[in-house]
This record gives structure tokens, sequence and C-alpha cells, in this order.
């Protein structure tokens, strides 16, 4: 996001949204053609991966078939192995009514690729092409795009990308967080209809109707309830409000100003005094007449 004010022409003020986000419809487009397209570069490392296994697979001629039998006799287990005796061997695959597993540290294990009777699978790398599952537990994921969608006709998203992060209402942005031009952090919140159309674009101008608003916050500005005419009619409630940059050297003091439509005052506290509370009160003027004045209770 990038913010451009004109101090003196405050209604051609800019906020343009820098990061490409295109929209749900378009990416799942994208995500249908990459499934199909054998040439998208996800159906390139499908195709490497393939090609890799169907390879180790070819030259695995070597090793020894042992079968395990029981008291009876009979076979409960299926060994292949890179010696004939288990006592010696290394790297074992072993197959029996547990479950498949491979070990590389001997017939005892430990297993660290495994397919369990109980519908486990043990695997440091897993390659595939759709991943249809009700809960995925994650510890670390590494993504370079993540897009969570209900389903609904009406759909509520959240995508997450490579510099930005944002809930879709149907198609209509709702909140995104992003980084600015200057590398700061930066959130929006949208009500009504703001439709992202593409990178560079001002956000006045993807706002519907009247009624859609935004808010937005970043390390060095802060507007609240701004319509599509960059009329600002929100309503901030704090405690205090400080404006600009710091000046410690004593009293403290900060350079920055406010503006706005209308300012509700209960204290002020004048440079280098202390609070006092105020109100509207009528005085007389030096060249005569009466008027309204904020004045010390």
């Amino acid at each position: 996001m990038k913010y451009i004010e004109y101090p003196n022409r405050p209604e051609k003020n800019e906020i343009t949204l820098d990061t490409a986000t295109p929209d749900i419809y378009t990416q799942v487009q994208q995500l249908q053609t990459s499934l199909s397209n054998p040439n998208s570069p996800y159906q390139q490392e499908q195709a490497a991966a393939r090609t890799t296994a169907t390879a180790q697979i070819l030259s695995g001629t070597g090793g020894y078939v042992v079968m395990n039998t029981n008291a009876d006799n009979r076979i409960f287990e299926i060994l292949i192995m890179d010696t004939p005796n288990v006592d010696t061997a290394t790297k074992v695959w072993r197959w029996n009514s547990g479950g498949l597993g491979y070990s590389s540290t001997g017939y005892a294990g430990t297993y660290t690729t495994a397919i369990t009777q109980d519908g486990a699978i043990v695997a440091d790398f897993i390659t595939t092409g759709t991943l249809d599952a009700e809960l995925i537990t994650v510890v670390n994921l590494i993504a370079t795009h993540v897009l969570a969608d209900d389903g609904e006709a009406n759909p509520l998203s959240m995508e997450i990308s490579e510099g930005y992060a944002r809930i879709i209402k149907n198609t209509y942005m709702k909140v995104a967080m992003a980084t600015t031009a200057l590398d700061d952090g930066a959130v929006y919140v949208g009500h009504g209809n703001i439709k992202y159309s593409g990178p560079g674009s001002s956000i006045f101008d993807l706002m519907e109707d009247d009624d859609a608003r935004f808010s937005y916050i970043s390390p060095g500005n802060l507007f609240v309830g701004c319509n599509r005419n960059n009329v600002r009619s929100g309503v901030i409630a704090c405690g205090d409000i400080y404006s600009g940059a710091a000046h410690t050297t004593p009293p403290t003091y900060y350079d920055g100003a406010i503006h706005a439509g209308t300012l509700y005052i209960k204290a002020i506290a004048p440079f280098g005094e202390s609070v006092y509370d105020v109100s509207w009160k009528q005085v007389n003027l030096a060249g005569g007449g009466t008027g309204w004045a904020i004045c010390r209770d």
C-alpha cells in the first residue's frame, strides 16, 4: 500500500494498493490450470518426482528377499534387505500385518518411512498432486500461496501470499494486511463493496457505491471511515491522541496535526502547562460583539 497526501488539497489524497492480489475466481482458475497444464511449474515438479521414484525402483535389482515364518511354518512377514541375514542387514523393507516400513538402521528399526495398519503414514517427504483431508495439523508451513474458502455460494475466504494477507467476502475485500512502498506494515479494513482490480489501483476508484467505507493504519497514518470521496466520517474513541514526532526535550511535545470534521474535546493541555477541562463559552470580542471560544472551565 502507498499513501500520497496533499496537505492543502485533501480531496486529492491517494491510497494505492501496490500488491497484486487477483480475485478469488481468477486464482481458482489459475490453480485448475496449474493442475491440468503439463508445462506448469507444479506439473514439472510432479513429473520430476515421478521420474526420480521410477529410477530408484528400476535400479533396485540387488538385495535379498527373506520370508519370515512362525512356529507353524507360516509366512508372517516379507523382508527385502541389503544382506540375506537380519542380524547384519542395515537397509530393510519390512512388511507384515502391522504395516509396511523402511529402516536404514537394521531389522529392529527405527522405521522412518512407514504405512501402518491404523492408517498412519510416516515420511520425511511426500509429493502429491491433490491432498483431500478433513484436518491437517502442521507445525511449520512453508507455502507460496494459501487460500481457504468455505465453499458457500457467497464464500468467505482467507488468502495468504507473499507480502500480503486478506479476507474476502464473496469478491469484496474486508481485511487486508500488506507491506507499504516503504516496507512498513499496513492494515486495511473495508465495509461495503470494495473490489480489488489489479496492482497500482487507487482504492477510491474501487469503491463501488456511496456506502463503501475503509479504514487504514500504518506507522505514519490512520484513516477512519473514508468514503470514495476521501471524506472521513469515522469515530475514534480513546483516552489520548498524540500526533506527529515526539520531542523529548522537557517539556515533551508533538509537532503533528489532527484534521477532523468533528472533534470532541474534554480537556486540553497547553504547551508546557497542566491539563485543563474546557468547554464552549460565549465571549466578548475586542472589536465588539460576541463569539464562541473553547475556554478553561
